[in-house]
């Protein structure tokens, strides 16, 4: 099954590959930018702050301070698997279908607006930015529930999915989902207020770790802040590059697991800071290919995402590996 679900990740980042490469992609991206751009004027309003969205640049401004909602609503690439449920949904079904589109399409909106909303209004409340995600997942996760119960092609074959995780899990699949959800703002909400410094150490070991992959590769650069500079060329890690919600998410998933606590621990410990590592050789590469292609803008963008999804691959293969070998491990007691 964990197989089964690897192969259809890969098939799905290349035909998204493909996807992105066609020009619908484009007007798709700029159309929607024009439609969150207006909800989050919209929204903001009702809120008492007026920001000016420009449409041609796709910017949002407020108090002298501007966002790009190109960024931002990019990242609905992830939301196709919602709009694939259509293709297997029966006509006499077409209130469930409308129901999801709808709803996949308010939560896109939803999200990229109170994001950008929160960034540019409010930027002092980290709290909020970090929860606002589970906020608006759990009405999205809620509806695909609701639809696949109801559909007599999705719930069976539901069903068999959850029937297959029962012995595996401590808890049943749309429980883990949940977890997943609620669980995973929790540590940057620890990072960020009760150990104030680990943000900026973790930020700094991760710079530090990159400029020294570069200079192996006579690459002079400089660290300044959260900044890396190589020649005029530079990288900001910012706090969802660093990639604590993607090793929470492991921890998670291997902590409902039914193993040993021991294989647990020293798994956990050396994929986090293994993970450090490559997020360091993510950011090297990254600023490499920007030095010597020049991209700017959107292109910096998908670039930037495309080369993350390592990191997404690389979470997913060391769970794998954990589930099909370093659970079962049996470490020997010296008499």
């Amino acid at each position: 099954m964990l197989s089964f679900i690897f192969l259809l990740v890969c098939f799905g980042v290349i035909c998204w590959q493909l996807l992105i490469q066609t020009s619908i992609y484009q007007y798709s991206i700029a159309c929607f930018a024009k439609i969150t751009g207006q909800l989050t004027v919209l929204i903001s309003n009702l809120l008492g702050q007026y920001p000016i969205f420009e449409p041609v640049t796709y910017h949002l401004s407020f108090n002298g301070k501007f966002h790009s909602l190109i960024m931002p609503t990019a990242s609905y690439r992830f939301y196709f698997i919602g709009f694939f449920l259509l293709f297997v949904v029966p006509v006499k079904d077409y209130k469930y279908s409308l129901l999801l589109i709808v709803s996949s399409l308010a939560f896109i909106a939803l999200r990229a607006s109170a994001i950008t909303i929160i960034q540019v209004i409010y930027p002092q409340d980290i709290i909020l930015l970090l929860w606002i995600d589970p906020l608006i997942y759990i009405p999205m996760f809620a509806i695909i529930l609701f639809v696949s119960n109801r559909n007599q092609i999705i719930k069976p074959l539901f069903d068999k999915v959850c029937s297959q995780f029962k012995p595996l899990l401590n808890v049943s699949l749309p429980t883990l989902i949940l977890l997943l959800l609620l669980v995973t703002p929790i540590p940057r909400v620890i990072l960020n207020y009760l150990a104030l410094n680990a943000i900026d150490e973790l930020t700094t070991m991760t710079l530090k770790i990159s400029k020294i992959i570069l200079e192996w590769f006579s690459y002079e650069t400089v660290i300044a802040t959260r900044f890396i500079f190589l020649g005029k060329f530079w990288l900001r890690l910012e706090q969802p590059c660093l990639g604590i919600g993607v090793v929470t998410l492991v921890w998670i998933l291997v902590g409902c697991i039914k193993s040993k606590w021991l294989n647990k621990l020293i798994f956990l410990i050396f994929f986090s800071l293994l993970f450090v590592v490559m997020n360091s050789i993510r950011l090297s590469v990254l600023l490499i290919i920007i030095k010597k292609t020049y991209l700017t803008g959107l292109n910096k963008m998908e670039l930037h995402d495309n080369i993350t999804y390592v990191m997404y691959l690389f979470a997913f293969v060391s769970f794998l590996i954990y589930y099909y070998w370093f659970q079962d491990k049996k470490w020997r007691k010296n008499n």
